[in-house]
């Protein structure tokens, strides 16, 4: 039995109690002698406290209470289905958002996949280019000498390539900690020095170019920055170093690395000017900083393999000597790396360099 039964039982229970007293009643109290029966006094507090459940006013307050019961009973049921329809729909999407996840998952793999694919097939597939042509630099159109056996820096001796080799050092420039983070974030954005040196010649030839170029350059680092210390703030320390690392390095490899660097390798393969050569050493300084450095484990005249596909994009230079068929004639780029610490152990990062490599000419 409910709240609602019950209730409704004690009122009824109540009235059938409580009948009115008639002349019959009374009789039966003697021979028909009408005695006065005079009720003991009441305290005017037992009287307050006297609750008669039949009145209106109480049966009024007890339907008005009845009925909000009700509702409220209707309510709670409704709410309760909802709950159930929207737990439902909960789970559905939960189910969904895991098997979407492990779509992309997969459709990252298989993209990856295709990359490094594409890029270890790319020597077979780039058709034959113009020597002159260096579709990864945007300043300037310059007519060069594939042959480096006159280039000599007056100051180094080093040739041409032996010029923006970089060396690999044994320190990771980003360990699994916010201190080094910030370290090398402030670091990577004191360039000064390059920038003076823009400035002191930007008169001369297309050093606004360059400046122009630097500029972008500083504008992104800046973005790049203050995006990375955001981010460490909320990440794990085993993802430091590789966030840190590989997002500073994209942003000096768009600009400084593909457009830069190729466009300086073909003014000096053109023309040996010192201003270039210093430029060239600002620019090798600060990336060594950066804790960037080149694969050197190449040079011109080695026979261009499987392996070297894995760090050269090769471009054909047609020849008549079968000799020199698939043999390097040129280093155009070297493939520039930076290391930093995954899963407990050094990794390498690294963009692609380019190299010229003859290819024979078939015959007609």
């Amino acid at each position: 039995m409910n709240f609602l039964d019950r209730l409704n039982t004690l009122v009824q229970g109540n009235k059938a109690e409580e009948k009115p007293q008639t002349a019959d009643n009374r009789e039966n109290h003697g021979e028909g002698v009408a005695e006065q029966i005079t009720p003991p006094e009441q305290s005017p507090v037992t009287a307050k406290r006297e609750i008669h459940l039949d009145s209106p006013l109480i049966e009024e307050i007890l339907r008005k209470l009845i009925g909000r019961i009700e509702r409220n009973e209707n309510e709670l049921n409704e709410m309760s289905e909802k709950i159930a329809v929207l737990t439902a729909v909960n789970n559905e999407l939960v189910a969904d958002s895991a098997n979407l996840r492990e779509i992309l998952r997969l459709q990252g793999e298989m993209i990856n996949k295709l990359k490094s694919e594409t890029e270890r097939l790319n020597p077979v597939a780039i058709p034959v280019k113009s020597e002159t042509e260096n579709s990864d630099s945007e300043i300037i159109d310059v007519e060069t000498d594939t042959s480096e056996e006159n280039f000599k820096d007056s100051e180094t001796g080093l040739t041409l390539t032996e010029l923006f080799m970089l060396r690999q050092g044994d320190k990771i420039p980003v360990r699994t900690n916010i201190n080094s983070a910030n370290r090398y974030l402030h670091a990577v954005s004191e360039y000064e020095s390059i920038e003076n040196y823009l400035d002191e010649n930007a008169e001369y030839k297309n050093f606004s170019s360059y400046r122009a170029v630097f500029r972008e350059f500083t504008d992104s680092l800046g973005k790049a920055v203050n995006h990375l210390r955001d981010d460490i703030e909320d990440s794990d320390k085993d993802e430091i170093s590789v966030i840190v690392t590989i997002g500073i390095f994209k942003v000096i490899s768009k600009h400084i690395i593909t457009r830069l660097m190729p466009d300086l390798h073909a003014r000096l393969s053109s023309e040996h000017d010192e201003k270039y050569v210093n430029f060239l050493r600002l620019l090798n300084e600060y990336l060594e900083k950066a804790g960037i450095y080149t694969f050197n484990d190449f040079s011109e005249g080695d026979r261009f393999t499987d392996e070297t596909a894995e760090y050269f994009r090769a471009v054909k230079v047609p020849c008549n000597e079968s000799s020199l068929d698939g043999i390097s004639a040129e280093i155009t780029m070297l493939p520039y790396c930076v290391s930093y610490i995954e899963f407990g152990e050094r990794a390498r990062h690294y963009i692609m360099g380019n190299m010229k490599v003859y290819s024979l000419e078939k015959q007609q």
